[in-house]
């Protein structure tokens, strides 16, 4: 006997070919924990970042009173049964709920470090508690009190809110903020609802547009100065034209959300690395049309998604420039495999290689395998994929058999690449050369190389593309050389500087 409330009827619409199921029934997904608390989420994370303006002097314990609207917030150092208060809002008063805390002799405080926090209640009190960090004996903890009760009704995904928070610069950069936070329940509890999935990516691609493209070069050493130049610049994205270090944590966070994020991230990168770097090329101290290659990071993963592709093809277009002269950089970091579920058509690097020989033919663009040395990039990965340009990590250098290893990389790189109709060699490029490099430019120049990456040229990553001056170019040569008057020459510079 069929229960006619559950039967599914399947059919095929024929205005648009789209399966049908009967009106009669209904579908109920699966619920997540998190689902249920969407709306309490959203308003507290709301809160948390309309806040930001209107809390004086960074106040954290200030910023979760108004987020949460509990009466006060405390910040307590907890050791031995004993608090103190590290901070606090006004009204706070410690002897007021201490018979909420307990105390040696009548113990509530648990020290289970898997203790995510409770709520204790009293006649006209009640106190929500929280640790935030432990450490030698000692646990910090957050002390709410009367916070509102469907804020409570959380549970334990208010917690890791509140955590995630504390340890977070929210006024530095609220979306940035709400990103880690957003981040930090999904790897907790495994999935968001969507619509706070779709909020983070909406934040996320606010977040990288903000971001400025700079140009840092790769130089073509030689013992003759007037043969030392610059070979190709890296686009690298910085928060600002002026900031020195990448921001790291926020481009890598993608890979914890997937796919969607990690090709979300490659094409904002690369339309504005493409795009910034035409506008400067316009302005740089070369004439003719773009005769300086440039290169770009980017994931397997978006190297495998037509979406990724097109927006390649299409800003190159844009752009103006010629697809021979752009480089994606894959990145160490990645793997070359099939997501499990994910069945890829023969073995993974001859899937890859033939993937990275279709795209190209097909848009024109050239491949590089970024510090290799590091992460995934090992001498079969570099073997197996047609690749122009081989990155070596900085850490290679301080290797014992730092010259033993770089001699493995240009035999490597001696067998050609199909490019085209043509084959051509690899370059090798060392990455990560300065002052404090244990190979020389000298050592590096005897085993073949001939280019090199870092704060050897003297010349910052900027917005513009810069050139060499002559004083750099000779100081270079000089190194290259080995002459005994180098360092004095290197002194001047620093002086300079």
């Amino acid at each position: 006997m069929t229960d006619k409330r559950l039967e599914v009827i399947i059919g095929v619409d024929d205005a648009d070919d789209a399966p049908i199921i009967s009106p009669s029934v209904r579908i109920v997904p699966l619920e997540g924990p998190l689902d249920r608390h969407t709306e309490a989420l959203t308003g507290l994370i709301d809160r948390l970042s309309q806040q930001v303006p209107t809390v004086a002097n960074n106040s954290k314990v200030y910023l979760l009173k108004l987020a949460t609207g509990a009466e006060s917030v405390a910040l307590l150092e907890y050791t031995a049964g004993w608090f103190a208060q590290v901070d606090a809002t006004p009204r706070f008063d410690l002897a007021d709920v201490q018979h909420l805390l307990g105390s040696r002799s009548e113990q509530r405080f648990p020290t289970d470090p898997l203790w995510f926090g409770h709520v204790t209640h009293s006649i006209g009190h009640e106190l929500f508690c929280m640790p935030i960090s432990r450490a030698e004996g000692k646990t910090l903890l957050l002390a709410f009190v009367n916070p509102p009760a469907d804020l409570i009704a959380i549970g334990e995904p208010l917690a890791k809110v509140l955590e995630t928070v504390w340890h977070t610069d929210v006024p530095a950069s609220p979306q940035e903020a709400e990103i880690h936070v957003l981040s930090a329940l999904r790897q907790t509890f495994g999935r968001l609802p969507g619509a706070l999935y779709e909020r983070c990516l909406a934040l996320y691609r606010e977040v990288l547009e903000s971001f400025v493209v700079v140009f840092q070069p790769v130089i073509k050493i030689n013992p003759d100065w007037q043969k030392v130049g610059v070979h190709s610049y890296e686009a690298l994205a910085r928060r600002a034209p002026d900031d020195t270090r990448a921001p790291v944590a926020m481009l890598k966070i993608a890979h914890a959300w997937g796919d969607r994020f990690v090709i979300v991230r490659d094409q904002v990168i690369v339309r504005k690395a493409l795009l910034s770097y035409a506008r400067a090329h316009i302005d740089g101290p070369w004439s003719g049309d773009f005769p300086k290659p440039v290169s770009v990071n980017v994931s397997v993963r978006s190297l495998l998604s037509d979406e990724y592709l097109d927006t390649v093809r299409e800003t190159i277009a844009a752009a103006g420039l010629d697809p021979a002269n752009v480089t994606l950089e894959i990145s160490e970091q990645d793997p070359i495999e099939a997501r499990p579920g994910e069945r890829w058509p023969g073995e993974p690097h001859a899937y890859f290689h033939q993937k990275l020989v279709e795209v190209a033919r097909d848009i024109g663009v050239s491949f590089a395998v970024d510090d290799f040395g590091a992460g995934y990039a090992t001498v079969s990965r570099m073997a197996e994929l047609p690749l122009t340009q081989i990155k070596v990590d900085r850490t290679m250098l301080h290797h014992p058999q730092a010259a033993a290893e770089l001699a493995l990389v240009m035999q490597v790189a001696r067998d050609p690449v199909e490019r085209g109709a043509t084959h051509i060699g690899r370059v090798v490029i060392v990455e990560g050369v300065d002052d404090e490099s244990p190979l020389t430019l000298k050592e590096i120049f005897d085993q073949k190389i001939r280019h090199v990456q870092g704060y050897i040229a003297r010349t910052p990553a900027s917005p513009q593309l810069r050139g060499l001056s002559d004083e750099v170019r000779h100081d270079i040569a000089a190194r290259v050389r080995g002459d005994d008057e180098h360092p004095s020459n290197l002194d001047t510079l620093r002086r300079g500087a």
